[in-house]
C-alpha cells in the first residue's frame, strides 16, 4: 500500500480495496504473460506480434473467469480488511 498508509480507517479500507484491484490487474498480466510464454515454447504463434497481442486475449479470458461473485467479494472485503490491518500496524510501529 506504500504511501496510502497513514490515514483514518475509512481511507485505509479504501486504500486496501485500491491495492487489491491493482493486485488483480498485475496478477492477470503476469499469468497471461506466463501462458503466452508456454504457448510460444510450443510454437503456437507465427510471429512475435501475434504472441504479444495474444496476451490481451488471455488477460480478458482470465478476467472473465475472475468475474464471479465469490472472487469479487473476496477481493473487495479482503482488501478492505488488509488495509485496516495495515493501518493498525502502521500506527503500532510508527
Amino acid at each position: 500500500m506504500g504511501r496510502l498508509v497513514g490515514n483514518d480507517f475509512r481511507g485505509a479500507a479504501r486504500a486496501g480495496f485500491y491495492t487489491s484491484v491493482w493486485l488483480l490487474i498485475w496478477s492477470l498480466l503476469a499469468f497471461s504473460l506466463r501462458e503466452m510464454l508456454k504457448r510460444s515454447l510450443r510454437k503456437q504463434y507465427d510471429s512475435p506480434v501475434e504472441a504479444l497481442t495474444n496476451i490481451i486475449e488471455i488477460s480478458v479470458h482470465y478476467f472473465m473467469l475472475a468475474l464471479s461473485f465469490e472472487v469479487l467479494v473476496t477481493l473487495a472485503v479482503g482488501g478492505m480488511i488488509a488495509g485496516i490491518l495495515t493501518e493498525l500496524a502502521h500506527r503500532y510501529w510508527h
